[in-house]
This record gives structure tokens, C-alpha cells and sequence, in this order.
């Protein structure tokens, strides 16, 4: 049962991959922390041959233990709710989406049924509140102008509560409460006074009105005591009213301390009905004497002044209660003290949405959360927290909070973080030590680093801030050394020069050459064409050139000797968009750069190919967010906005491995031996092993990137009818330029419970011809020489021999112009045998 629902927690994370094996190893480092299954999750992650990464320490984005569900709907997907309520007999809830209200199973989390009308028509799709009566024979909705009463047994509408006119009543958006003894309700409504309904004939019993019987203002929202014989209600002039349920007449207003009204927005009452509690707009909660309208206490934690209060519930017994925070989680406090009774409920699996509902079981062992993202989670207050996960820690043995940016010390042994409040520090990975933090000679940490770059020794780091200045800090004691201050220019980026005497900065238009001795610059180099601003530089690993990044798409390259201007990278067939980061291959043959639009390319940096742009399986580009090569310059690892970790053959531009995580992820760095990747993000700081199988060897066997090989993708093939269709998207200009003709293999229909399709993409180089592929990387295939410029081909493979080449070949010499020389096509022959041998 645990492992189901540890599975089940993690499922939004186990949909399809690229490479599909790589779903299995997101599975086990998922599990590698369970007491009872990490050591099968281990061993099962380093058998076999497939490229992997495998956990090094324990994911800091691992669920609550506390965590027991999170309702999703039959694709696996959570839902998004606007409201949560639970039965009275604790087995069962209700929520309410836009236009569908549902009935879940409280200890399973599966839905049991959607409330329908009589016509089998859902609600409309506007955002609604629910609650349930207590006798759980039906509930209340407020939803697209109209509040129902639905039987909770058939799932259909009882009744439309409406005024003596007979007419629906309006409500553009509100709250309901329903009463002890289940017979009358009562609704706010941000366009009206508050309203008392009788729950058998849906009729307005009573309008709330104040003292000079004028009626209520407008309402938030509403809770009737236990006893039902007086309700509460928020205003929106920031006032919580006491009100007679019989009169309808307002007994009192609650105030503060000092005598004004409170800025509340949520209220709950306790069950002995004597004090309640609720949450102000700037972020506090409270509790009140209900019978002076005075304020008793406020709810402090003590370790966080941070977090702010959104919602509240009391827990059935009256001694307790718990609120959500905007931080996306949920504290438990004592009501007599309203001190924080135990660590708060985070889940780590999802966004930092606001809890903006909390709602407890019956018998107060479990509880329900509704937060800003829309997602329901169940969680199980009995569970012993306290246990520990399996697995190793992080050696610094803490949490470093969210990470923007990571990058390894020269001497491997270290790391620098730079946190969410772009504060800088230095972790040991040897050891438990406190982190060295970079301090201004004020003694304030410093917190507006944007970039980043380390001197080879290891002895300072360079920093700039989105000012006209770069830092220098010595890494040892984290003060500044210096301070390199460029007189016209903001300074965009920074990079080190491989013998630690110079820096480069970039700027708008031009990049620049410091002396780190002096503190002045050496060289300024532009381009005439105009560079844009260049928002990332990068030298080549000999120091013989540096890279600037513009905001044009382009990369430009300069001599740091005599400051000549080198090749411009640039797509010569459409824009791109401004270049984000720069790396650099170890042999200085090729780099990568990240794009403002989240895209990823490979360059040649001798200029004379188009990039690579990286893509997943299925042709789309992957928004990348970070990248960086390995020291030995094999392997190129990228972080997604799709919260994926992906390794890349950089000369192929394929997907060998990747794994999915809970929380967004920025940034990534590969240790000095080219086995550890370390990635920060939201969570915080993660760590794995690369595994390379045997595919290839971890040395570098080549040089620059085939620039025509895009994608190669392998997997099962499915039964069926193949079906072919032809493309060709034709430019004017040259015809070097032209986009290439594509072909596309499908099968016309594929079994659901078949895996995807194979495909293959590859494109020819510059020359026309084939790239020369290796055939230990390709496992076999055939390439032959081809007669147009970049062709591309999407195969799908079905277990038989392709066919039908020859006609590509006739369609393919009618796109050749006179001025080509044209040669014949031959065709790449796949035995079905070696397919289901060597491949599958």
C-alpha cells in the first residue's frame, strides 16, 4: 500500500521519455529513498548497458511524508479545483472545477462520480465553491450564477435556490455554509447582501441586516457555529460581523486590539463556538473571544517571519487548528498558545502555489489543501515524520535552499552556489562545514550576482551584478579583492581567461578584455556590423579566442591577441533568437548556446555549417534553461522548463538519458572527472551519477559535430500498415539555403498498448553528402551518398524492410536545380533480422 502510493505521488513524473528506457531510471530514483525498496531501486539502476543517471544523494525534492494523495484525474494529470470540502464521516470529499463537481474516495483518491443535472449536463465552466451537509446526503454549490443542492448519493441537482420572485438568485462569485442540522444554508455574494436559505424548498428565508437596518455590505466569506444558532462573515471592508441566525440582525464586529477594525479575509469557528480564528490580509492570523469581539492571541512562528497565512480550519476537537501559507505549506498550532505545534506539511512534488483552503477530516487525522495552482492533496497527520529516507545525504549534510546557478570548484571538492536571493556561497563536499558566503566589506552578504566565473586555481571568482562593475572575491575567505569598474557600460556577463591573468566582460555592442592584475581593461573588441548586446562570453580552452553571445542570435568570435575579428556563427536561413549562455568544447571545435526563446544549439566554431538545434523525440525544440560539457567534452548535459535532466551526444544531437524532477530546475555543472552532474533548482540541489553504458567510450573519440545529424531515436516498433508521405518546403535565393525536403514514414493505426514508433531524422551536410556516421555509434546502418542539400528523413520502422526509396529518389532529383550535379540515390537497406537482433 506505501508503495502504491509512493508510486502514485510520483506518476505525473513517469509519462513517456526520450530515450524510453529513461522512464525506468526516473522510477528508481524516485523509489532509492523508500526503506524497503531503495536497495532493489540501487541495484536495479546500475545493471545494464543504456546511459543513465542515477541518484548520488537523496532527491531534495521528495514528497511529504505526511503527503498521501493528489488527485488526479484518469490520464494521471492532478486536477485543478476551485474548492475542497469533506464529508462529515471522513470518507469521502467533494471538489469543484469550473464545470464539473466531483466525489472522490477519500482513502484511495480515486473519483467516484461527477455531478450531473437532469439533462446529464456538468456545471458551467466558472470558478465555484462547494460544501457539504453534515447528515452527507447533499451538497451545495456555488457556480456560474446560481447556488444548487445536489443529492450526493444519485450525483443529480435537487434543487436551484431562488428568491420569493421565483427567480434564480445571482452569484458572480461567493461562499457557502450549511448548518448543523442540515436544513438552511447560508451564502455570501460579492454582488449582495448576505443570505439564509432553507435547504428543503430552496427558498430565502432571511436577508442579514446591521443595527440601522440597512443590509450587510458586500461578504467574503461565511462559517455558522456548531450549535447554529449564529454565524460569521468576512467583508470586504476588511470587518468580521457577528450575526443572529434567527434575527438575521448583527450581534457584533470584531476589532483589534487597538480599537480598529482588522483587515480579515477567511474565518473559521471553533466547535465549542466560543473563540474563532481568522486570516488578515497582511498575512497574520488570529484568534477571537466571541463574546467580547476582542482579539485573544496571533498566530507567530517563531522560525519563520517569513511565511505568510492564507487560510484556516479548526481541528475538531478545538485544540488545535491549522492555516496554509503562500509558501505552499500547512502549519499546525496550538489554540490555547498559538504557538506551532510540530515541522510544517511541504510538498516538494508541485509548484509553491498558495494554500488557499484548508479543510480537516472528522476525526482530525487527515486533512485536505486546495492551493492557487488548482491541485487537491490529502495528507495523513498520524504518519511518523520523523523517519528518516534511505539513502545518501548530501555531504554538507543540509539543505541549501533554491539554487539559481551551480558551478564545480577548479579543485572538484567544492561547490558555488548562487541561492534564490542571488547570494553567493561556497559548500564543501568533503565535509559539514559552514558555507564561506561573499561579504562586501560592509559585512553584507552579497545578493545581486547575475553571472559568475571562477579562476583555474581556484583562488577568487569573478561576479557582476547587472551594473557597470565586475567583483572579484577570494573564494577562501569570501571577501571582495577587488573591484573592476567599466566607465559607460552595464556588464551583462564575465568570463575567465584559462590563464587566470584576464577576464572578459560583456556589454551592449562590444566585449571587452581586463587585466585582473590592474583592474583596466586591455582590449575592447566590436564588430562593425553591429553585435547587439552580448549577454554571454566564453574563451576557447587555449585562450586564443573569445565568444560573445548578441542579442542579434549570433555568435561572434575575436583573437584575444590582436583583438581581429574571427567567424560569425549565425542560422543563414532564419533569425534566432538573443543567445543567453555560451560553453565551450574542451577542444575549442564546437560550442553551445542557449537562446531567450529556451531553445539550444550546437555550433561549429569554425562557422561553415548551420547549428544543431536540440529537439525531443518527436521534433519539438526543448526549452533548455541551462547547459554544460563535460571536461572531457563527450557528453553535454541540459536543464528544461519540462523540469527534465537531459545528457546529449553532442555530435549527434540525440537524447542518450535523462529523469524528470519534482521541482523547476535552473542550472547544472559536471564534476572535473566528467561522472557527477549537480543541478540546482527550486528544490534545491541535486546530485548524480552518470552512467555512459557501453555505447561509448568516456574519452573523447572525436572532433567538431556532424552538423547534418539532428536526431536518432530508437525504440519498439509497432504492428500495422505503413503509409508514406512526401514534403518540400522551397525558398528563393541559392539553393544552399533551402530548407530540405522531408519524408515521413507512419503507421496509420498503432495498438494503445504498443509503444511509440521509431524514428530516425538525419540531414545531410553542406556538401550534399551523407554524414559520415560511425558504426559504433550507429549500431550498423548503411549511409549512402545523396545529390540535394540537407535532406531530411523522419523513418518510422516497423520490423520489415523499408520500402518504396526508390521513389524518393525520382521526387528527389525533380527538386534538383541544373546548376547540381546529380548522382544516383542509394538507399539505406534494413534486414528485418538485424533490426530484431541489434536494435530491439
Amino acid at each position: 500500500m506505501r508503495l502504491q502510493s509512493t508510486l502514485s505521488l510520483a506518476a505525473h513524473l513517469l509519462t513517456p521519455t526520450d530515450p524510453p528506457h529513461a522512464r525506468l531510471d526516473v522510477l528508481w530514483s524516485r523509489v532509492a529513498h523508500d526503506p524497503d525498496w531503495a536497495e532493489q531501486a540501487r541495484s536495479l539502476a546500475h545493471e545494464g548497458s543504456l546511459p543513465g543517471l542515477i541518484n548520488h544523494w537523496t532527491l531534495p525534492d521528495l514528497p511529504d511524508p505526511a503527503l498521501r494523495h493528489i488527485l488526479t484525474d484518469s490520464a494521471g494529470v492532478a486536477i485543478s479545483a476551485d474548492s475542497v470540502a469533506i464529508a462529515r464521516d471522513g470518507s469521502w470529499l467533494a471538489t469543484i472545477s469550473g464545470g464539473s463537481v466531483s466525489i472522490w474516495d477519500a482513502a484511495t483518491g480515486r473519483r467516484r462520480t461527477t455531478l450531473t443535472d437532469h439533462t446529464g449536463a456538468t456545471l458551467s465552466g466558472t470558478e465555484g465553491f462547494v460544501a457539504i451537509a453534515p447528515d452527507c446526503t447533499w451538497l451545495a454549490t456555488i457556480n456560474g450564477g446560481s447556488v444548487s443542492i445536489w443529492d450526493a448519493a444519485t450525483g443529480r441537482r435537487r434543487t436551484v435556490l431562488t428568491d420569493n420572485a421565483s427567480i434564480s438568485r445571482p452569484s458572480s462569485a461567493g461562499f457557502v455554509a450549511i448548518a448543523p442540522d442540515s436544513t438552511w444554508l447560508a451564502t455570501t455574494d460579492l454582488e449582495g447582501p448576505v443570505a439564509i436559505w432553507d435547504a428543503v424548498t430552496g427558498r430565502r428565508r432571511t436577508t442579514l441586516i446591521d443595527h440601522t437596518g440597512t443590509t450587510d455590505p458586500v461578504a467574503g466569506s461565511v462559517a455558522i457555529a456548531c450549535d447554529g444558532t449564529w454565524l460569521a462573515t468576512t467583508d470586504l471592508d476588511g470587518s468580521v460581523s457577528i450575526w443572529d441566525a434567527a434575527t438575521g440582525r448583527r450581534r457584533t464586529t470584531l476589532i483589534d486590539r487597538r480599537g480598529t477594525m482588522t483587515s480579515l479575509r477567511s474565518v473559521a469557528i471553533a466547535p465549542d463556538g466560543t473563540w474563532l480564528a481568522t486570516t488578515s490580509s497582511d498575512g497574520s492570523g488570529s484568534i477571537w473571544d466571541v463574546a467580547t469581539g476582542r482579539q485573544l492571541r496571533t498566530l507567530v512562528d517563531q522560525t519563520d517571519a517569513v511565511t505568510l497565512i492564507s487560510s484556516v480550519a479548526i481541528g475538531p476537537d478545538g485544540s488545535w487548528l491549522a492555516t496554509g501559507g503562500n509558501d505552499g505549506s500547512v502549519r499546525m498550532w496550538n489554540a490555547a498558545t498559538g504557538r506551532r505545534r510540530n515541522a510544517a506539511l511541504s510538498d516538494h512534488t508541485g509548484g509553491m502555489a498558495t494554500v488557499r483552503s484548508v479543510s480537516i477530516a472528522p476525526d482530525g487525522r487527515w486533512i485536505a489543501t486546495n492551493n492557487g495552482d488548482g491541485s487537491v492533496r490529502i495528507w495523513d497527520l498520524t504518519v511518523d515524520r520523523q523517519q528518516t529516507a534511505t539513502g545518501r545525504v548530501p555531504p554538507f549534510g543540509r539543505d541549501t535552499g533554491a539554487v539559481a546557478s551551480v558551478m564545480f570548484h577548479p579543485d572538484g571538492t567544492r561547490l558555488i552556489i548562487t541561492s534564490a536571493d542571488r547570494s553567493v556561497q561556497v559548500w564543501s563536499l568533503g565535509d559539514n562545514r559552514e558555507p564561506v558566503t561573499l561579504t562586501e566589506r560592509m559585512g553584507a552578504a552579497v545578493t545581486s550576482v547575475r553571472a559568475m566565473a571562477a579562476a583555474p586555481d581556484g583562488t577568487w571568482l569573478a561576479t557582476s551584478g547587472g551594473d557597470q562593475s565586475v567583483r572579484i572575491w577570494d573564494l577562501a575567505t569570501g571577501w571582495q579583492r577587488a573591484l573592476l569598474r567599466d566607465p559607460f557600460r552595464m556588464v551583462r556577463s564575465v568570463a575567465v581567461a584559462p590563464n587566470g591573468r584576464e577576464l572578459a566582460t560583456g556589454s551592449d555592442g562590444l566585449v571587452r578584455i581586463w587585466d585582473v592584475a590592474t583592474g583596466q581593461p586591455r582590449m575592447t573588441l566590436t564588430d562593425a556590423a553591429g553585435a547587439g548586446s552580448i549577454a554571454a562570453v566564453a574563451f576557447a580552452p587555449n585562450g586564443s579566442w573569445v565568444a560573445g553571445g548578441d542579442s542579434n542570435g549570433s555568435v561572434r568570435i575575436w583573437e584575444t591577441a590582436t583583438g581581429r575579428r574571427g567567424p560569425t556563427l549565425s542560422d543563414r536561413i532564419r533569425s534566432l533568437p538573443p543567445v543567453r549562455s555560451i560553453v565551450v568544447a574542451p577542444d575549442g571545435t564546437w560550442l553551445a548556446t542557449t537562446g531567450g526563446d529556451g531553445s539550444a544549439r550546437i555550433w561549429d566554431t569554425a562557422g561553415d555549417r548551420r547549428p544543431i538545434t536540440l529537439t525531443d523525440h518527436s521534433g519539438d525544440v526543448v526549452s533548455v534553461r541551462s547547459l554544460a560539457i563535460t571536461p572531457n567534452g563527450s557528453w553535454l548535459a541540459t536543464t528544461s522548463g519540462d523540469r527534465a535532466v537531459r545528457i546529449w551526444d553532442p555530435l549527434t544531437g540525440c537524447v542518450i538519458a535523462m529523469t524528470r524532477l519534482g521541482r523547476a530546475v535552473y542550472a547544472c555543472a559536471w564534476s572535473p572527472d566528467s561522472r557527477m552532474l549537480v543541478v540546482g533548482g527550486v528544490g534545491g540541489l541535486y546530485a548524480f551519477m552518470f552512467k555512459n553504458g557501453a555505447s561509448k567510450s568516456p574519452e573523447p573519440t572525436f572532433g567538431r559535430p556532424t552538423a547534418g545529424i539532428c536526431q536518432i531515436h530508437l525504440a519498439a516498433i509497432p504492428a500495422g500498415p505503413l503509409s508514406t508521405t512526401f514534403t518540400s518546403e522551397t525558398e528563393t535565393g541559392d539553393q544552399q539555403d533551402h530548407e530540405p525536403p522531408v519524408a515521413r514514414a507512419s503507421r496509420r493505426s498503432v495498438p494503445a498498448a504498443d509503444p511509440e514508433p521509431t524514428r530516425i531524422q538525419l540531414d545531410l551536410m553542406d556538401d550534399g553528402t551523407w554524414a559520415d556516421l560511425h558504426p559504433d555509434r550507429l549500431r550498423g546502418w548503411q549511409l549512402a551518398r545523396l545529390n540535394t542539400a540537407r535532406l531530411s528523413v523522419t523513418l518510422c520502422l516497423v520490423g520489415v524492410m523499408i520500402f518504396g526509396f526508390w521513389g524518393l529518389a525520382g521526387y528527389l532529383n525533380q527538386q534538383t536545380t541544373p546548376e547540381k550535379p546529380t548522382t544516383d540515390l542509394h538507399t539505406v537497406l534494413i534486414e528485418q533480422w538485424w533490426v530484431q537482433r541489434h536494435l530491439f
